[in-house]
């Protein structure tokens, strides 16, 4: 360049050229923001079905037409809570389109609600975009919300068809939910992918798979999977589904094996939980029905057909799977004119159900477990490990000591100098400065509280996958305001808060399902939330035991409870295992204690009392706080028909945790875990000795009939009550004992029977024989039986017995006549034996 051009010029050429190459770069980011599009936000996806208090899914669908990759954030809200956001980063590669979901949570308060609008919100670059759309979301009502999955959801069976002609998949659900006057309304899929993550199935009850559509959506299946292990509850036609789709949806986990497929004309249908097994439909149909012929185990077949499983319930985390072997048209009649003529189109079926089928459906539709947790009883557990630090008793009797000492010492040098009459002025003195030490700790340990987060769950272990499910409180306390950095994985917290109502609450979900709370500013003080889990654990985690001599005799495995550091420095803490016991369902429970190497023993006299916990004398702090929560968790479990099975409940510290923060936070983690308990088989010529909480009892047939007396749902008597009875009960013992010669059973009453005779019966076939009469019986009694003759098994292994309450005796007053209610409040069978070899097991 000439040397001496003005300097100013070249300034003001290459402000030009700056202008020129910023406007171009604003003008490429111009056309890359227009070249990305938002096709759709906030229409349904998935099953297309949204319940008050539950998890859903809507869509967002990106066109990107630029020739690089583009990262945008779609949000929605409920139009009546616009504080309240959702949302999901979305990268779309360059010149693709590019649709997923964003999970929202419906509020309990729409529960009357129909439907409700929700709107949609783009930010691309650095603002939030104006409403980019609007839509409506039905709201499903009512707890029988059920989802038919087949491999052609567009296929609507509908129409005036003739009923041979229709698809039996499809009719006999309808039939199921006919048994229960429910609306013959089905969730039938019509996406091209089902969705992937268990908000999708959050609104849905119950899930029939009647085809091998699961097979090619792995994502789908895994999701459901999880679904079902936090309490869903589906129903696998596996004559119209592959067994490769069981294996997808379970693993190895369900024991069932097909060895092939039957036609049948001529059947009976029997109930195979009764001992006699008795027919409850007898089949005669013109077309052929099929019967899959399968090896099951581990299941709990609840009908049968020549001797086949034809109907089996697997439990599988806190949910269930029933997997029926025979085809719909054995569960189902043709409507004739045994039924009523009345047509509504919101109930009609063409088809009407079996008793089976009708029994099927009470397995079918129960109430989600997660609804037995009371929610107080855990916000106030997690806020009351919030707060100040108690001094500790070391320190407070080591100034207490000083101060003593220094008395001692003062007084003995007073004494020496013959100046006693000045040690009430030192006492004075030593006694403020030990006050002032003492308020001085106190304030300093009260005043410096750190924020904490504190966590209590309940956690639902399968073994069987390796993984577990909980739910529980989050409490977080900041001693100053923060904003809120929260995030986890497998976590679904309930966003609701209505402390936190005004402010702005938003979710962010990434790509890898991993969610953030974004743009929340939470105040000083404790804030409590209430959330769902699910994880994978880091190792094996399960519990085992036999029956022997003194009892239970089992180990638990717990190398998956292990502490997630979150950053913390140096080595997590270990867990520390703690009031651990051994539960049955219905029964009281039996305390046990877990060595180091896992390993417990617990018999009859480990069986706790009503409201008792732990066998420890005097209870802690924290031990009187469990038993809180526990108390609120066996009251929901007492009415649940979902505990099936036993199980080890265990007080976890130090356990792993699902709520993760960017900021450094003092920890309290606790979880009440449960690990389903595996009975093993005891080996022959073993002595055992079998607690009462393992023998089930269940009112059956008798010679004057079946006794109301005694509710086989609740395993418990009904009382008070005023008249005469006769009830037969049969008290089925463990399996894995089993077969087994009996040395003795005893029966434990706690009964209040007012001048009536109680008489108590051993039954062996059609004999029986008195083992106890009684008049006036109150209190605790008990019988034993030990005659060889009469200590036999019914061939599925039950010791059967009758228990007599007669009438009034004929010269009572009229005071007792007036109160004249009997109860038994529990009735309780030990038994003692040596286990004997299988048929055709060697005795060696």
């Amino acid at each position: 360049m000439p040397l001496n051009e003005p300097r100013s010029s070249w300034t003001g050429r290459f402000g030009v050229w700056a202008w020129l190459l910023a406007s171009a770069v604003a003008a490429g980011a111009a056309i890359a923001d227009e070249a990305v599009t938002v096709t759709s936000i906030g229409s349904s996806i998935g099953v297309r079905s949204f319940s008050a208090g539950r998890w859903g899914l809507v869509r967002v669908a990106v066109l990107n037409e630029s020739p690089e990759p583009a990262m945008i954030r779609a949000v929605v809200n409920l139009k009546d809570t616009p504080d309240l956001r959702f949302g999901r980063d979305v990268w779309v590669p360059a010149r693709s389109t590019r649709t997923t979901s964003i999970p929202i949570h419906v509020g309990s308060e729409l529960r009357d609600e129909r439907s409700v609008e929700i709107v949609g919100r783009v930010l691309l670059g650095a603002e939030m975009s104006a409403n980019d759309s609007s839509s409506n979301l039905g709201i499903v009502l009512g707890e029988d919300a059920t989802v038919l999955i087949q491999d052609d959801p567009l296929v609507e069976p509908e129409g005036d068809l003739d009923p041979r002609e229709k698809d039996p998949a499809y009719e006999v659900v309808l039939a199921m939910r006919a048994s229960r006057n429910f609306s013959r309304t089905l969730i039938r899929p019509s996406e091209r992918l089902l969705p992937a993550t268990v908000q999708g199935w959050d609104a849905v009850r119950h899930v029939v798979v009647a085809g091998d559509r699961l097979t090619s959506e792995a994502g789908a299946a895994a999701s459901l999977r999880q679904w079902v292990n936090e309490g869903g509850r589906m129903w696998v036609q596996l004559n119209r589904t592959d067994p490769e789709t069981l294996a997808v949806l379970f693993g190895s986990t369900l024991g069932l094996e097909v060895i092939d497929r039957v036609p049948l004309n001529q059947f009976e249908v029997k109930d195979a939980k009764a001992v006699d097994q008795p027919t409850v439909a007898a089949i005669d149909a013109e077309e052929p029905i099929e019967l899959i012929r399968a090896w099951v185990e581990g299941g709990e077949v609840a009908y049968r057909v020549d001797g086949w499983p034809a109907a089996v319930q697997f439990p599988y985390g806190r949910g269930s799977v029933i997997v029926t072997l025979l085809d719909a048209h054995g569960w189902m009649r043709p409507r004739d004119q045994r039924d009523p003529a009345e047509y509504e189109p919101m109930t009609y079926t063409d088809f009407m159900p079996l008793e089976p089928l009708d029994e099927l459906a009470d397995r079918m539709y129960q109430p989600r477990e997660e609804a037995e947790l009371d929610r107080d009883v855990f916000a106030s557990y997690v806020a009351d490990r919030i707060g100040y630090r108690i001094p500790g008793r070391g320190a407070v009797l080591g100034i207490l000591g000083l101060f003593c000492l220094s008395i001692l010492v003062a007084g003995t040098l007073l004494v020496g100098r013959q100046q006693l009459e000045y040690l009430p002025a030192v006492a004075v003195v030593a006694c403020l400065l030990a006050a002032a030490v003492l308020v001085s700790l106190g304030r300093s340990s009260r005043g410096d509280v750190p924020a904490t987060l504190a966590e209590l769950r309940v956690v639902s272990v399968n073994p069987q996958t390796g993984s577990a499910s909980g739910t529980g409180s989050f409490a977080i306390y900041q001693p100053d305001q923060m904003r809120a950095d929260f995030s986890g994985r497998g976590l679904r917290i309930d966003p609701q808060m209505p402390d936190l109502g005004g402010q702005i609450r938003q979710w962010i979900w990434s790509d890898a399902e991993r969610w953030r709370w974004d743009e929340t500013r939470l105040p000083p003080g404790v804030r409590v939330m209430w959330g769902e889990s699910d994880e994978v654990l880091g190792g094996a985690v399960r519990a085992q035991a036999s029956l022997g001599p003194e009892g239970f005799e089992g180990v638990v495995t717990l190398e998956g409870i292990t502490r997630r550091s979150a950053g913390e420095p140096g080595e997590p803490a270990p867990p520390r295992i703690e009031d651990a016991l051994v539960l049955f369902p219905r029964s009281p429970p039996l305390a046990t204690t877990l060595t180091d190497d896992g390993r417990f023993l617990s018999g009859e006299g480990d069986m706790l009392a009503t409201g008792q916990y732990t066998s420890a004398t005097l209870l802690t702090d924290e031990q009187r706080r469990r038993a809180a929560v526990l108390e609120s968790w066996f009251a929901g479990r007492r009415d649940s028909v979902n505990a099936t099975g036993p199980v080890v409940l265990a007080w976890v510290e130090n356990g792993r945790t699902v709520f993760d923060s960017q900021r450094p936070l003092q920890r309290t983690e606790t979880s009440l875990l449960t690990i389903p308990l595996t009975l093993v088989r005891t080996a022959p010529d073993t002595l055992v000795s079998i607690p009462a909480s393992a023998v089930a009892p269940r009112a059956i047939l008798g010679e004057l009939g079946q006794s109301s007396a005694f509710d086989n749902q609740t395993a418990s008597w009904n009382h008070p009550n005023t008249r005469p009875t006769e009830t037969r009960l049969r008290f089925q013992l463990p399996p894995s004992v089993l077969p087994i010669r009996l040395d003795m059973v005893r029966l434990t009453l706690d009964c209040h029977l007012p001048s009536r005779p109680l008489e108590v019966f051993v039954v062996r076939g059609k004999e029986r024989l008195s083992v106890l009469r009684q008049i006036n019986a109150s209190g605790t009694i008990r019988v034993e039986v030990t005659d060889p003759a009469w200590l036999t098994t019914d061939p599925l292994g039950g010791v059967i017995l009758d228990i007599a309450v007669g009438d009034l005796r004929s010269d009572v007053d009229e005071v007792t006549i007036a109160n004249s209610g009997w109860s038994i409040r529990s009735s309780r069978l030990t038994a003692a034996g040596k286990t004997l070899p299988e048929e055709g097991e060697s005795d060696q």
